[in-house]
């Protein structure tokens, strides 16, 4: 009588670790989940950030180019127009570079 019970027990305890250790196991696997998540929810904020900074500069430099040329529009095949069109990619280029989307 007494085997059966210690088996029983035995089993029990066991069974209850198994059982704790893979619970601990799903949670570690959930909170890196969500820390993945979370992390390239911040890299597409940071891109947006960044991609909305390149078109600022672009269209202050544009603003001020038309200023200084007496508010006339600076036609896109003119050099200043073809200069600053190149920079705004470069820009947005680099913004993708630096934060890479999966």
């Amino acid at each position: 009588m007494l085997l059966p019970v210690a088996i029983i027990l035995a089993s029990i305890i066991f069974g209850g670790f198994f059982y704790a250790s893979q619970v601990s196991k799903q949670k570690s696997i959930e909170n890196q989940q969500l820390t993945d998540q979370q992390a390239k929810w911040q890299k597409g904020v940071y891109l947006d950030t960044c991609l909305s900074d390149a078109e600022n500069s672009y269209n202050a430099k544009l603003a001020n180019d038309k200023t200084m040329d007496n508010n006339k529009d600076i036609p896109a095949w003119s050099p200043e127009g073809v200069a600053l069109a190149n920079q705004y990619q470069n820009d947005r280029d680099a913004c993708f570079k630096q934060y890479p989307q999966q």
